[in-house]
């Protein structure tokens, strides 16, 4: 069916929307990528992307209309009253048909045009070659082997693949008859301590419990490959009673009788079922709470957070084993759910590397990607049953959520960054995370029909960085041992709760202390600025001071063969004690108009002065010592003069700083009560990117502050954010100005 042909109703009026307890009447508007609602009476727009919709179902005729319920991927409800029977079932046809693709081809990054700019390139910023060089492999224990170059072992695994170097290829490939999917042991990670972390499929075993030699000496190859030869701990992350279940269907796990120098651990992760029931619990939970009682009853009812607890903990016991030196082979069913979570999770608990924004997603690609996670089928990208659809890379991005609560200074990286890493995959915008395996996406032509998810990610850089993040702190460069302790997990409110107007305005922690940086940054310039001028004032007054009474004129010496400059200068020192001023000013040094003038008001002539005049009397701000009333009266205008324009000099120079540089730095709109883009006035969901334009000092949405210039009159020299009509002028002053040199 044609894409017009499939939206009957394109534009449907007086809709009333309903998201949580708020209402609003508009228009509803449908195209061949989006739903958008246009509120009629704010014009706020709602799009949302027809592949972000994970169910849509109509409920009975009520007195407003007919209601469209629409559940999405990322947590948010909507609810359409329409007030026609006719044009709520054309809304509801239409979107089933692009929620729910048959073919590839019709996924939203097909057709999807990029509006943003990046000097990264996606597709080639993962090389397999240079990650596993990174901790030293190839190497005398480690080799590149050649048995998966096209695929011909394992379909579901990358080509660059790497065992033990004592290990023959024969050997691997009669491993991989043994394993689920010829999923057989290859090597993920190698610690400092040259213990190393494999990956595989569960034996097919069976109820008879089967041997395979070729099996058996590939996991004694990996224990040769560790120097200090400890047991390889075999960990089987499933319940033990699910692994027993699995001999029936002719799976199950290892016979260790042919294992020598091994040891086989059954730890407690439930399977894909399990976790897709829990979300499912967990999010009507948080909708639906009614009283404290209920929630925290439903809450507990669902698992999830069991769920993520397990996964943590199994982790922590792998990451145990490698730094007591032990060689660990993980494995589940098929090795690409539960393996792909613990692998990645025990990656960036023992590597600092990996806690960093690149780090991270050189170990989605290696660990997820490579190695085959079902991406498609666990996301429902394509229309199909449900079975196959489970939130295991939700679930390890929530783990590490939990992980950097504990470790607040350890990710480069904040929650932001892992929200929108998941937003980026349920919405299908990018050829990344599409099909199930590396396979598949080369045969797709992914890299050249495509865009990559990294490349957008590293265009908002600065977005996600952690403002608490601390590489040199000591711990951080060790591995991490979460607690595992029931208080320290909590609902990802983030995540779950973001689309919740009850919630609304939340200031997340990570943003305010950003801003507070932010502030403090520009208050240092402030500091700066004014430190500079203070010396600069210091000098002026120190000239002013170290000036004759009678101008450039050498002073004659009285009777007592006192220099009468030096008596001037006690005057001065005495009376200028009074007279510093902690202003800032500017640099900017006085006319030679007001310069001359205050020369002419503070001089008199020693001449005028007579030897009843004691030299003592200098030293008192009243002399009392005189021979003519208007000689004394003309040495306290002039020295009354001469303060005055000492002291109104910091002050006039201030008056120049207040207008010039210090006016220049922007002041920064508090985030407090910044519910809305100072721009297109739409209204921020929770824990939405809100930048300061670092010109204008106003917060805006990502999208209203997408640009970065350097901002040379605000001494701002690096390519700082800005909102986009501060771009405009500040671009349209750089081209004027290059017109006019």
């Amino acid at each position: 069916m044609d894409s017009l042909d499939a939206i009957k109703s394109p534009k449907v009026d007086e809709v009333i929307l309903i998201r949580g307890k708020t209402k609003a009447k508009g228009t509803l508007f449908l195209t061949a990528t989006h739903v958008i609602f246009v509120d009629t009476t704010t014009g706020h727009e709602i799009y949302t992307l027809y592949m972000v919709i994970h169910s849509v179902k109509k409920e009975k005729l009520t007195k407003e209309g007919t209601p469209i319920i629409v559940d999405c991927k990322n947590f948010q409800l909507l609810e359409f009253l329409i007030p026609r029977a006719v044009d709520a079932h054309h809304v509801l046809e239409s979107i089933k048909h692009f929620s729910f693709p048959q073919k590839l081809e019709d996924l939203y990054a097909f057709s999807y045009k990029p509006d943003y700019d990046s000097d990264i390139d996606g597709w080639s910023f993962y090389s397999a070659e240079a990650e596993y060089k990174r901790f030293g492999v190839p190497s005398e224990s480690w080799v590149l082997t050649p048995v998966n170059a096209r695929y011909e072992t394992c379909a579901t695994y990358t080509t660059n693949l790497y065992a033990p170097a004592s290990v023959k290829p024969s050997t691997i490939s009669g491993s991989a008859k043994f394993r689920s999917k010829g999923r057989f042991p290859v090597l993920s990670y190698v610690y400092k301590n040259q213990a190393a972390i494999c990956r595989c499929a569960q034996p097919l075993a069976g109820v008879q419990s089967k041997r395979s030699a070729d099996d058996e000496a590939l996991v004694q190859g990996i224990y040769t490959a560790n120097p200090s030869q400890k047991e390889v701990i075999i960990v089987d992350t499933r319940p033990k009673i699910n692994a027993m279940a699995n001999k029936a269907k002719g799976k199950g796990f290892e016979n260790m009788q042919g294992y020598t120098n091994a040891n086989l651990q059954f730890l407690g992760i439930e399977n894909i079922h399990c976790m897709r029931d829990s979300l499912a619990a967990l999010v009507q939970a948080v909708r639906s709470g009614e009283t404290m009682k209920k929630y925290l009853s439903d809450l507990e009812s669902c698992k999830w957070l069991s769920h993520v607890r397990s996964v943590i903990d199994t982790t922590v016991s792998i990451v145990k084993y490698t730094v007591a030196g032990h060689s660990v082979l993980i494995h589940c069913s098929d090795g690409w759910d539960r393996t792909a979570q613990t692998c990645s999770l025990a990656g960036f608990m023992l590597e600092p590397y990996y806690r960093t924004i690149r780090g991270f997603i050189v170990l989605v690609e290696k660990e997820w990607l490579g190695f085959g996670h079902k991406m498609s089928d666990r996301n429902q990208f394509l229309a199909g049953h449900g079975s196959e659809v489970s939130p295991i890379f939700l679930q390890f991005l929530e783990c590490t959520w939990h992980i950097s609560q504990q470790y607040p200074r350890a990710f480069e990286f904040n929650e932001l960054f892992l929200i929108t890493m998941f937003d980026c995959l349920v919405s299908s915008q990018f050829g990344t995370y599409l099909c199930n395996s590396e396979k598949e996406r080369k045969a797709a032509k992914l890299k050249d029909r495509t865009h990559s998810v990294w490349s957008y990610l590293y265009s908002r850089h600065e977005d996600f960085l952690n403002p608490l993040y601390d590489i040199g702190e000591p711990a951080h460069q060790s591995y991490l041992l979460p607690e595992l302790g029931l208080q320290h997990y909590q609902v990802w409110t983030a995540m779950y709760c973001r689309f919740d107007t009850d919630v609304q305005p939340r200031q997340n922690r990570q943003a305010a202390i950003a801003h507070m940086s932010l502030a403090t940054e520009l208050n240092q310039s402030r500091l700066k600025i004014i430190q500079r001028k203070m010396e600069q004032v210091k000098k002026e007054i120190a000239r002013l001071k170290g000036e004759n009474v009678d101008g450039n004129s050498k002073p004659e010496k009285d009777k007592n063969g006192t220099d009468g400059g030096d008596t001037s200068t006690k005057v001065d020192t005495d009376t200028s004690k009074e007279m510093d001023h902690p202003l800032a000013i500017d640099e900017s040094a006085e006319s030679e108009k007001s310069e001359a003038a205050s020369r002419k008001q503070s001089t008199i002539s020693m001449a005028e002065l007579t030897d009843d005049v004691e030299p003592d009397a200098w030293v008192v701000t009243s002399p009392t010592h005189e021979r003519g009333g208007k000689v004394l009266a003309r040495i306290m205008s002039a020295q009354e003069s001469r303060d005055t324009a000492i002291q109104a000099k910091p002050l006039e120079l201030a008056k120049e700083v207040d207008v010039d540089e210090l006016e220049q730095l922007p002041k920064l709109q508090s985030l407090k009560g910044a519910n809305s883009c100072s721009r297109c006035n739409l209204p921020f969901e929770y824990l939405a990117h809100r930048q300061h334009c670092r010109n204008c000092g106003k917060i805006f949405c990502a999208t209203c502050a997408s640009r970065r210039v350097p901002i040379p009159h605000r001494q701002l020299l690096r390519p700082v954010p800005v909102c986009n009509n501060c771009h405009r002028d500040i671009e349209r002053k750089k081209s004027q100005g290059e017109k006019s040199t």
